[in-house]
C-alpha cells in the first residue's frame, strides 16, 4: 500500500485562539489518513504495525477543530491581503476626495448641501417676550409664539441679512453670521415706537368703493384707503390731529383724534351717500357773476365768492329742498333742489321795473313788471288812450290821454300822471296838441325829469305861404313848472312875417337839458319859396342865443333832435342830406360850440335816442336788410353794435347798464331785454300785444 500522498499528523499546530473555534466547528468533516501509533497499538502485537486509512467518522473532534482553524486563518489571511490591496488602490482617491471636500467647506460650496437652523427669542427693551413677531432671513419667514420663541430652517450657513417685525414696534435690520448645523439662542430685541399711526376702516353699503371717489385726511398725511374701505396712515405724530374725510358722492366727515404712540384705532366712518352741488349765481342781465350774494338752505347761510360761486358740501335731497338767494339791488329769488345736478346756475334778476304799453283789452292801457316779466301791474284803468309815459324825479308816471274828454276839448288830449306802482290817476291839464284841422297851433312839452313844462305856440301857414288875416303871426315859447308856482317865462316872442317875403312857422321840436338850464329848437325859416330849417340854443332864462345849425330844405333836412346828454355836454341831433342820400348823426359840444358830424351811420328816421349817460347816442339801423341798434361815442366816434336778432322795430335805453328792445316777427312782436355790451338778448315774458308805434314801450327806472 502506497502511503506517499498522506499529511503528517504531526505537524506541530498553531496555537488556536478560542475566537476561530466556532467557525471551525461549522466546516465539513474531511476523510484523511491515519497511522498506527503507539497508543493504537497498545493491546496489538509490533509485528503487526501497519499504516490503514482511518475512516472520516473515526477522525476526532479536536483534529476537526485544528483543522477548521486553520482553514479560517487562512482565509482571514487572504481577506486581509485584499483589503489592503485595495486601500492601496483606493487610497489616492480618497485623498483627493478629502481635498476637495475640505475646498469645498472653506469655499462654501457645500451651502446647498450642508443648511443651517436657527433658534432663539424675540424680547422687548423689559426683556419680555413679543408674540407674533416676525423675523424673515432670506426667504424664510417665522412668527414667535406666545413666548416670542422662533425657529427657522433650511437655511443657509454664513452671513444673513436678517429683518425682525412686529407691531407697534421699531423695524430691527441686521446682518447674522450662521454656522453649519443648528445655531441656538440667537435673540432679539426691539424698541418700541415712539411714533403713532392710525387704522380703520370706512362703512358702505355697496358691494366695493372707488378710492378715487373721496379723500381721506389725517392732519396733512393723505391715508390710501382699499376697496375694502380699510386704511392704515404711515408714521405720525403723538398729539391731537384732525381726520376728514371730503368727496364729491358722499358725505363730509370730520373729527379730532387723540394720537398715542403705537397703534390707534379711528372709529369706523359711514360712507353717507351725498353730492357737492357747485351754485353759481349770476345776473339775469348778461350773465356776470354776482358776488356776496347771500345763499340759505335748511340751517345754512352763506355767500358767494368772488367768482359769484358757492359750493354746497354734502347735498342730501332730505327735508325742505327750497334755496333762497338774496343780493342788494337784486330781485330775491327761491329755487328748488329736487333733482338738482352737480352743477347750478341761478340768474338773480336786477331791481327796477319797465313800463310799456299794451292793447290785449282792446285799450291801450300802461303796464309795468320786473326785467323778467314777472310782478306785472296794470297802472291806467282803459279809460282813454295812453301815449308818450315819462317818469318824473318824484316817481310819478305822466301820460298823455283822451280821457275825461269833453267837447271843449277840440279832440285835444289831456296830460295825467300816476303813481309808479300804481293808484289815483290825475290830471294836470288840457294839452293842446298840434293838428292839421287847426291853422293856430298850440301845445306843450312836458319834461317830468325836469319838472317843467314848455309851452310853443305859432301860426300855421297854408302850402302858398298865406295865413288868415285873424291870426296872430306870433311864434311864442315859454317855460313854466310842471308842478306848483306856474312862474311862465316867454322865452321866443317873434313875428312870423318878417317881411312880405320872409316869415318864420312850424315849431317842430322842442328839448330840454336835464337840468332845465339848455333848451334847444327847430323852426322853418323861409324867404319866398326858398326855406331853411335853423336850430337853436339858448338859456333857460332867455339869454345866449345861437343858431347852431342851418339846412336848405332843397339840399336836406333835420331829421330829429335828440336832445341834451345826461350832463348837458353835448346836444345830439341828426340830418338827412339829399345830395348824398345818407344820414348822420351831430354833436354839438355845448361849451366850447364845436359840431362834430359822424357820417356813415345810416340810422333809420326818428330814431336817435340818448340813454342814462354822458358819453353815447343810440340809433336803430338797417343793415343788410336786418335792423339793429347801434350805439355812437360822442367823443371819438366809435359805432358799437348793441344788438343782433335783426328785427328790431322799437327800442329804448334804459340806462348805462339796460337796453329794451321790441321784436317783430310775422306780426307778433314781443319785449326783450339785455345789457349793453352783451347780445345775449332774454325774453321778457309778459303777455301783451304791442301797438306798432314807437312810444308803444320802453320806459323803465
Amino acid at each position: 500500500m502506497d502511503n506517499s500522498l498522506a499529511p503528517n499528523p504531526w505537524e506541530k499546530k498553531p496555537e488556536i485562539s478560542p475566537e476561530a473555534k466556532p467557525e471551525l466547528a461549522k466546516e465539513e468533516v474531511p476523510v484523511v489518513e491515519a497511522t498506527k501509533s503507539t497508543e493504537l497499538s497498545k493491546g496489538f502485537p509490533s509485528s503487526k504495525i501497519e499504516t490503514v486509512k482511518r475512516p472520516e467518522y473515526l477522525v476526532s473532534e479536536k483534529d476537526l477543530t485544528e483543522k477548521k482553524i486553520e482553514s479560517a486563518l487562512d482565509k482571514k489571511q487572504k481577506l486581509k491581503k485584499k483589503i489592503t490591496k485595495i486601500i492601496f488602490i483606493l487610497a489616492p482617491f480618497v485623498l483627493v476626495l478629502l481635498v476637495i471636500t475640505v475646498v469645498a467647506m472653506v469655499m462654501g460650496w457645500d451651502k446647498g448641501i450642508i443648511k443651517s437652523s436657527v433658534t432663539g427669542y424675540v424680547y422687548d427693551s423689559k426683556s419680555l417676550p413679543i408674540k407674533s413677531a416676525s423675523v424673515s432671513i432670506a426667504d424664510k419667514k417665522a412668527v414667535t409664539d406666545d413666548k416670542g420663541k422662533y425657529a427657522l430652517t433650511g437655511l443657509d450657513y454664513g452671513t444673513n441679512h436678517v429683518m425682525v417685525k412686529a407691531e407697534d414696534y421699531e423695524d430691527l435690520s441686521a446682518e447674522v453670521v450662521l454656522s453649519r448645523g443648528d445655531n441656538t439662542d440667537r435673540n432679539f430685541s426691539l424698541q418700541f415706537i415712539s411714533y403713532s399711526y392710525i387704522q380703520g376702516k370706512l362703512l358702505f353699503n355697496e358691494t366695493s368703493i372707488d378710492p378715487a371717489d373721496f379723500k381721506l385726511m389725517i392732519g396733512n398725511l393723505e391715508l390710501s384707503v382699499d376697496t375694502n374701505g380699510e386704511f392704515k396712515s404711515g408714521k405720525l405724530e403723538v398729539g391731537t390731529s384732525k381726520l376728514v374725510l371730503s368727496s364729491s358722492k358722499y358725505k363730509d366727515v370730520n373729527f379730532d383724534v387723540n394720537l398715542v404712540a403705537g397703534k390707534n384705532i379711528a372709529p369706523d366712518i359711514t360712507l353717507t351717500p351725498a353730492k357737492d352741488v357747485e351754485i353759481s349765481v349770476v345776473n339775469m342781465l348778461g350773465g356776470g357773476k354776482v358776488v356776496d350774494a347771500s345763499l340759505k338752505f335748511q340751517t345754512l347761510n352763506v355767500k358767494t365768492d368772488t367768482d359769484g360761486k358757492y359750493l354746497l358740501q354734502d347735498f342730501i335731497a332730505e327735508g325742505s329742498l327750497d334755496l333762497k338767494l338774496e343780493k342788494a339791488g337784486f330781485l330775491s329769488k327761491t329755487v328748488s333742489l329736487t333733482n338738482v345736478a352737480d352743477k347750478l346756475t341761478v340768474e338773480l334778476t336786477p331791481t327796477g321795473r319797465i313800463f310799456f304799453i299794451s292793447n290785449r283789452d282792446g285799450m291801450d292801457n300802461l303796464y309795468s313788471s320786473n326785467y323778467d316779466g314777472t310782478d306785472e301791474k296794470k297802472l291806467t284803468d282803459g279809460k282813454g288812450t295812453v301815449r308818450d309815459p315819462q317818469i318824473a324825479a318824484n316817481g310819478d308816471i305822466y301820460f298823455y290821454s283822451s280821457r275825461e274828454s269833453e267837447p271843449a276839448d277840440n279832440g285835444y288830449e289831456k296830460l295825467f300822471y300816476v303813481p309808479i306802482n300804481g293808484g289815483t290817476i290825475n290830471k294836470v291839464g288840457l294839452v293842446n296838441g298840434p293838428s292839421s284841422m287847426y291853422p293856430e297851433v298850440a301845445s306843450q312839452y312836458v319834461f317830468p325829469t325836469a319838472g317843467k313844462i314848455v309851452k310853443y305856440s305859432y301860426t300855421a301857414y297854408d302850402y302858398a305861404g298865406q295865413a288868415p288875416d285873424n291870426l296872430s303871426n306870433k311864434l311864442t315859447i315859454s317855460i313854466k313848472n310842471l308842478i306848483g308856482n306856474a312862474n311862465e317865462k316867454v322865452l321866443v316872442d317873434e313875428n312870423q312875417k318878417v317881411s312880405d317875403t320872409v316869415r318864420i312857422s312850424n315849431i317842430s321840436q322842442i328839448v330840454l337839458s336835464q337840468d332845465a338850464k339848455k333848451i334847444a329848437y327847430n323852426y322853418n325859416y323861409c324867404d319866398n319859396s326858398n326855406c331853411s330849417t335853423k336850430l337853436f340854443i339858448q338859456n333857460t332864462d332867455g339869454s345866449d342865443k345861437k343858431e347852431i345849425q342851418s339846412i336848405n330844405r332843397a339840399d336836406g333836412y333835420l331829421n330829429d333832435i335828440s336832445g341834451f346828454t345826461l350832463n348837458t355836454k353835448y346836444l345830439v341831433y341828426s340830418m338827412n342830406s339829399y345830395k348824398d342820400s345818407s344820414e348822420s348823426i351831430y354833436s354839438y359840444n355845448v361849451s366850447s360850440g364845436k359840431t362834430n358830424k359822424f357820417s356813415g351811420t345810416n340810422f333809420s328816421s326818428w330814431e336817435g335816442k340818448l340813454g342814462n349817460d354822458e358819453s353815447y347816442s343810440y340809433y336803430r339801423a338797417t343793415r343788410d336788410s336786418k335792423s339793429d341798434v347801434y350805439r355812437i361815442n360822442l367823443e371819438n366816434g366809435t359805432v358799437e353794435k348793441l344788438t343782433n336778432t335783426g328785427i328790431i322795430t322799437n327800442f329804448m335805453p334804459y340806462n348805462k347798464d339796460v337796453l329794451l328792445t321790441e321784436v317783430t316777427k310775422e306780426n307778433s312782436s314781443k319785449m326783450q331785454i339785455q345789457a349793453i355790451g352783451n347780445l345775449n338778448a332774454k325774453d321778457v315774458p309778459i303777455n301783451t300785444t304791442f301797438t306798432m308805434w314807437p312810444s308803444s314801450i320802453l320806459y323803465g327806472y
